[in-house]
């Protein structure tokens, strides 16, 4: 049986958005989150992928073959008029998070956590 059209992915992206929690690390969302006064600074794809290799080299920490396989498919999604950006977002104490984000047109289409509250 077709599946409906409701629920049918147009993206690898979409496909994860609806299958897991978006509060969930390392999940990569379509919404517009996180919002625009987190975004701390842009960067390019070979920049966060440095930043991630020194943070783990940092910390003894191996990144796991499960993320790097989302942020393969992150990183794979970015079109030409895409912007990478590094946010945090902590509204409250114990909510939010820190990760990558695809800008496009001022507005974040995707992102994927590298951090939770």
């Amino acid at each position: 049986m077709p599946r409906s059209s409701s629920r049918e992915p147009v993206s690898r992206t979409d496909a994860t958005a609806w299958r897991r929690s978006p509060y969930t690390l390392g999940i990569m969302i379509k919404k517009p989150y996180p919002p625009p006064e987190s975004l701390k600074r842009r960067l390019t794809v070979a920049e966060a992928e440095g930043e991630m290799a020194a943070r783990s080299a940092e910390y003894g920490i191996p990144l796991s073959p499960h993320w790097l396989e989302r942020w393969n498919v992150f990183k794979s999604e970015v079109e030409a008029q895409d912007e990478l950006w590094y946010f945090e977002y902590f509204p409250e104490p114990m909510t939010g998070g820190a990760g990558y984000c695809r800008v496009r047109n001022g507005v974040a289409v995707a992102s994927i956590a590298t951090m939770r509250a």
